[in-house]
């Protein structure tokens, strides 16, 4: 059922269906239960290293390795705020030197934050000349060369790999939607007739839903090669609410479609998970193809653009954009040094062989856990064991841009409080952390005589412990943080005691005292003076480095999307003829970007980072951090899944509203309609 419905782009429960909510709920679940749910053709051989990737999480195993991770990290803490606040019990001496030890332990955690923070600016500086040489590559003339040039069987057909953008969402406007369409209509190398579009709807958004389905299908249907909707079902037994389980329901049922529909094998099919506002560069998918066509271990990749939230960012508060900031240069940099681990983050792409791989079972909806927050860790980690560490990101230097929340026409603490509620979500994928340590405990990544000999050898556990680092340190720097700025906070202190000892008429010989006052001079005070500077200098660089961000990536940002933009010339030929009107043609469905990048933003954006950087990691990081922590430790891994407000949901065209039904043969408001098509 789900393969008929899938194969005809049907949508249960919409017009031209005749099942009714209830039905359709009530055969999805039985759908669901069942194990021959989509079976494989043929028997799955499972080895020992998926057995053990796809093992049962251990709850007692995690915690232990949680409470170990809470105990270095809130116990420095801890130590740090003693070390502050208590040795006003000491004698003058001893209390010069805590102070000293203190710094001089702050001063060695912040160089190591200045050091990475200057490697972010540099990676960051890097990848924009990497993306200057990508951006125009004409990828299918490469694959041409490299088919002409290498034997047959190195070389995949270009035209029998087919995408499949798989969407989940919940709530999401439809013009959003619609505005990610646009970007898929616009990719190059003549891809649209490549591209399956599945819409993963919630079926507890109720008729809504249902209604942007229809609309969705009607309007777009004509352009792809097809578009598919699914519904997942609420309250599914052993999943929470969120992107993973929306994901494992629908790859299910699109991977029952594959297996249905003659011409299509599971070997040419590559799987892409975005998010509603994800905006794909018009030659990422052309990029993907070719590195998929042309290398031998294509199903080892796992395809990464460059997460860029920069469609709405003047729009968002100064504090919030810090965070935007640090997290694209961060993903700029991670793609581009060869030393940094890369793992997958928000939308990503792989291969549906990959998939059945990584469950173990044949199946690829086994891939994905339906219980986790940050899936797209997750998927990644268990892949890496169920593959014997062979799994990889393979990085596109080309942008992905998305917005951010917290834009919303409402006041500044509500938007904070909003950006806030999505940083405590993204910092529970500490929970993927402990989830890889227990693979690990149990013998999936060290010791287990069924390992592969690669993970068993030097570079194997050398990649293991590099992922692992990666991961610490992704959790870890929330923590760095808060010490640097608790130890902003006590050289501060320091030295207002010595303005006021030096100052006669505030003179008190309660709070002066010449041995706590020689601290600001000691080798700790200056050592962490110093590396303070080099942090500063390094966010700095991280600054110019994202202006020059936004300045290549103008010309993107400004076209991406738009029906009558740069990108949408061979759409607008086939939909509108050269002589089309203009005025038959629609606009773009969401406004993005503002403001062309010059000498202001950069200061500007210093500014900002002087003024809010410290801020912004304290309430957006570390207080989030911790209470992740806490909360992991107390409730395990599952939780629920808040939704903010939806980003970008202020920058809607005006007058763009969600249209009615159409009627055959009408033009639909928002994409328009192509001339008549051959009856081939």
């Amino acid at each position: 059922a789900a393969a008929a419905a899938g194969a005809s782009g049907g949508c249960p429960g919409v017009p031209g269906e005749m099942r009714q909510q209830d039905e359709a709920s009530q055969s999805s679940r039985s759908r669901l239960r069942q194990p021959e749910f989509a079976a494989p053709l043929q028997e799955v051989e499972t080895t020992e290293a998926q057995r053990l990737a796809n093992q049962p999480r251990s709850r007692c195993c995690e915690l232990c390795f949680a409470l170990l991770f809470a105990a270095v990290m809130l116990g420095i803490t801890l130590c740090v705020v003693l070390a502050m606040v208590f040795p006003i019990a000491l004698e003058p001496a001893d209390m010069g030197q805590v102070y000293s030890a203190v710094l001089g332990f702050l001063a060695v955690v912040t160089l190591l934050s200045s050091g990475y923070v200057l490697k972010i600016g540099i990676g960051a500086l890097r990848w924009t000349k990497q993306y200057n040489r990508d951006k125009d590559t004409d990828w299918y003339a490469a694959w041409e060369i490299a088919r002409h040039g290498a034997s047959g069987e190195q070389i995949h057909d270009w035209h029998a790999v087919q995408h499949f953008v798989i969407v989940p969402n919940y709530k999401e406007p439809i013009q959003m939607l619609r505005l990610l369409a646009n970007t898929l209509l616009s990719q190059r190398a003549s891809m649209r007739r490549q591209i399956t579009l599945v819409l993963a709807m919630e079926e507890r958004e109720g008729q809504p839903a249902k209604d942007k389905a229809s609309h969705l299908v009607h309007d777009l249907r004509r352009y792809f090669r097809d578009v598919l909707c699914t519904f997942h079902p609420a309250d599914l037994p052993g999943e929470i609410k969120g992107k993973a389980s929306n994901f494992r329901w629908a790859i299910a049922e699109v991977e029952a479609t594959i297996r249905c529909t003659p011409g299509l094998r599971a070997e040419d099919i590559l799987i892409h998970v975005a998010d509603a506002d994800s905006l794909y560069d018009p030659n990422y998918l052309p990029n993907v193809t070719y590195l998929f066509c042309t290398h031998p271990e294509r199903h080892e990749f796992v395809y990464q653009p460059c997460m860029i939230p920069t469609c709405n960012f003047w729009a968002l508060a100064a504090i919030c954009r810090q965070v935007n900031v640090v997290i694209a240069a961060q993903e700029m940099m991670s793609a581009r040094e060869p030393l940094e681990f890369q793992i997958p983050f928000s939308t990503y792409g792989l291969s549906l062989t990959t998939l059945q791989l990584i469950g173990g079972t044949g199946n690829a909806a086994d891939a994905q856990d339906g219980d986790v927050i940050a899936e797209d860790h997750h998927l990644f980690i268990k892949g890496y064991f169920a593959l014997d560490g062979r799994l990889r990101v393979q990085p596109i230097f080309l942008p992905c841009l998305n917005f951010s929340v917290g834009d919303q026409p409402r006041s500044f603490v509500a938007n904070l409080c909003d950006r806030y509620i999505q940083a405590k979500r993204h910092m529970f994928g500490i929970s993927e952390l402990f989830y890889m340590m227990s693979l690990m405990a149990h013998g999936s990544g060290c010791c287990r005589s069924g390992q592969s000999r690669w993970l068993r050898s030097f570079r194997g556990r050398l990649r293991t412990a590099r992922l692992l680092a990666k991961l610490i340190k992704i959790h870890s720097v929330p923590y760095a943080g808060l010490w640097i700025l608790m130890g902003l906070a006590l050289v501060g202190i320091l030295r207002l005691q010595m303005l006021v000892c030096n100052t006669k008429a505030l003179r008190s010989h309660l709070v002066c005292d010449d041995t706590l006052a020689s601290v600001t001079h000691s080798e700790g005070a200056f050592f962490f003076s110093a590396a303070t500077t080099f942090t500063l200098l390094g966010g700095m660089l991280v600054t110019v480095s994202f202006a020059r961000m936004l300045y290549v990536t103008h010309h993107t940002l400004t076209n991406i999307g738009d029906p009558n933009g740069d990108f949408m010339g061979s759409f607008q030929e086939e939909s509108f003829g050269v002589s089309g009107p203009s005025t038959a043609r629609p606009r773009r469905p969401v406004s993005v970007g503002s403001g062309f990048p010059w000498v202001g933003t950069v200061l500007q954006l210093l500014v900002e980072f002087v003024v809010c950087g410290l801020i912004s990691s304290l309430f957006f990081g570390s207080i989030p951090a911790l209470l992740g922590l806490l909360r992991l430790i107390w409730k395990g891994h599952t939780l629920e899944y808040v939704i903010a407000p939806k980003p970008g949901e202020a920058l809607v065209a005006v007058g763009e509203e969600t249209p009615a039904l159409p009627e055959a043969g009408l033009p639909q408001a928002g994409l328009p309609v192509p001339r008549p098509r051959g009856s081939g």
